[in-house]
């Protein structure tokens, strides 16, 4: 077993992200946004601004805290389970088996297009179309609103380029990273 002090920054923050879950959980408070991030403000901690929306996303899909963190010895996890009858990580501590997934057909990326990261969660296409007008004319814009991402495409490879080359815009007073898509 490590000590906090061996853990790396990630997991640090992984950590800090999912106590502040807890907490919140057992304060009878929904693990939003919000409430996290509060959370993990009052402890006087920071992290990096990808882990509580990924977490509060994903607690939100799974029906609650109890289903992403389940109780210790209830066989969540990689190992240790099997305190209580709960069952170890072995015999699948009462959690159904997944179903294999069907392969996914490869997707046709367009040409000319741009993975804009840390995107205002709360703006509109036209301002993403402003933000990036510098660099050239944009053909579409694919944003979903409470997502800290989108993606862009250009007219040409010219402006794409240069979009890229560029790093970065300010899309609604924030910093946003542009990068190739893959």
């Amino acid at each position: 077993m490590s000590t906090f002090a061996d853990l790396s920054t990630g997991e640090k923050e992984e950590l800090l992200v999912s106590l502040s879950a807890l907490v919140c959980a057992d304060c009878g408070v929904d693990c939003t946004e919000e409430a996290m991030t509060a959370v993990i403000a009052a402890s006087g901690a920071k992290v990096a601004d990808h882990w509580v929306p990924v977490f509060a996303s994903t607690i939100a899909q799974v029906g609650g805290v109890d289903t992403f963190t389940p109780a210790p010895g209830s066989g969540g996890g990689g190992g240790g389970g099997g305190g209580g009858g709960g069952g170890g990580a072995a015999d699948g501590g009462g959690r159904k088996p997944k179903k294999p997934r069907e392969p996914r057909a490869p997707v046709e990326r367009e040409p000319n297009s741009v993975y804009l990261k840390g995107v205002p969660a709360e703006c509109a296409d036209a301002d993403i179309e402003a933000a990036l007008g510098g660099f050239g004319t944009t053909t579409s814009v694919s944003h979903r609103q409470g997502r800290n991402f989108a993606f862009a495409v250009f007219d040409s490879a010219d402006a794409m380029n240069s979009a890229v080359a560029g790093g970065m815009c300010i899309i609604n007073g924030d910093d946003v990273t542009i990068e190739p898509r893959n």
